[in-house]
């Protein structure tokens, strides 16, 4: 008997066997919620100009992809559709966030040292794990309000209550309460917490760079842990954006300036070979403008405005360049 496995998974470009592999890692559930039915695979970083931008921080980095193993991961419908739309992020908790702060600014002396002794700059050295811890924090950033409940996995083997929003308004539900389901011997306590820190292997720097344009949105919700997050996050990817000066070189700023050009410019060549031009075939049938045609030209008198008084416009087309045949001397 044969069971046929297709490519790619049905619902992503990731390869079926890859797609298996992220499941089998976070046991089949969601990474947020542990729910165990119907989960996707997906790119925390999705490809784009943020993965250029990525690739330029380091050497380290330079090989990296969307289809990377360190860089998917699972979640139910829920929350696939909701980090989809921005609505929320994941991101690397403040421990991790000053431990990286603290990394790079050391090592961006040493490359500066290295320059001023005209040993050229040796690039940017990235703290990676095990130095760097896998740990992360969930972040509301647009979700609407509604209560879940995390359900035990082999990851996260404890079930427990919060928001999306991380916050209760109501006296039912607060932080540190308890909620009693159930009767009988079925009769659970339920506590009801902050999303804690979790600890899952993923790129840390992909989270960072995928963080950065949801932090960004002028509605999302203000809280300390929000606050926080976005100018931490938007300090060290400044950071990251700087390049070592030697006398004669371009300042950090106009490298940044060029890089921002230049990721520009890749998107619009990226949409001149992806995307058709809309008006491609809609003047088959005009006649082509040659240089013959344009030296047959007799005369061009534009069309006179009803005011003239107050001065008029025409455009010209293409047919203004090309002799009208009944213009054309007869043979006798």
């Amino acid at each position: 008997m044969f069971v046929y496995l297709p490519l790619v998974s049905p619902d992503t470009t990731i390869p079926i066997h890859e797609d298996l592999a992220v499941k089998h890692k976070f046991g089949s559930a969601c990474i947020l919620c542990g729910y165990p039915a119907f989960v996707d695979v997906v790119e925390i970083l999705a490809e784009g100009t943020p993965v250029k931008k990525l690739r330029k921080w380091s050497a380290q980095l330079s090989g990296f992809r969307a289809d990377d193993f360190e860089n998917l991961v699972c979640f139910c419908p829920n929350h696939y559709h909701e980090y989809k739309a921005g609505a929320f992020a994941i991101v690397p908790s403040p421990n991790v966030r000053k431990q990286m702060k603290e990394h790079e600014e050391r090592d961006f002396e040493l490359r500066q040292q290295a320059v001023s002794m005209g040993s050229g700059d040796p690039g940017r050295t990235l703290l990676m794990p095990p130095q760097l811890s896998y740990e992360f924090e969930y972040v509301p950033i647009t979700v609407p309000f509604y209560v879940e409940t995390h359900n035990e996995t082999p990851l996260y083997p404890e079930t427990f209550i919060f928001s999306s929003q991380n916050t209760f308004a109501g006296d039912t539900l607060h932080v540190g309460g308890t909620l009693h389901v159930g009767t009988g011997a079925n009769a659970k306590s339920i506590q009801v917490r902050e999303y804690p820190l979790r600890n899952w292997e993923v790129s840390v720097y992909a989270a960072l760079m995928a963080a950065v344009e949801p932090l960004r949105t002028p509605d999302r919700l203000r809280d300390a842990r929000s606050d926080a997050a976005f100018d931490e996050i938007t300090e060290l990817v400044d950071l990251y954006k700087r390049h070592s000066v030697t006398q004669g070189e371009e300042s950090p700023e106009e490298a940044e300036v060029e890089e921002e050009l230049g990721d520009e410019n890749d998107d619009l060549e990226s949409e001149s070979t992806d995307t058709e031009r809309p008006d491609q075939f809609d003047y088959d049938d005009e006649p082509a403008v040659t240089p013959a045609a344009l030296s047959s030209r007799l005369q061009w008198t534009p069309a006179m405005s009803a005011y003239s008084s107050e001065g008029f416009m025409r455009f010209a087309t293409s047919s203004d360049f090309v002799r009208d045949p009944s213009d054309e001397p007869q043979e006798e």
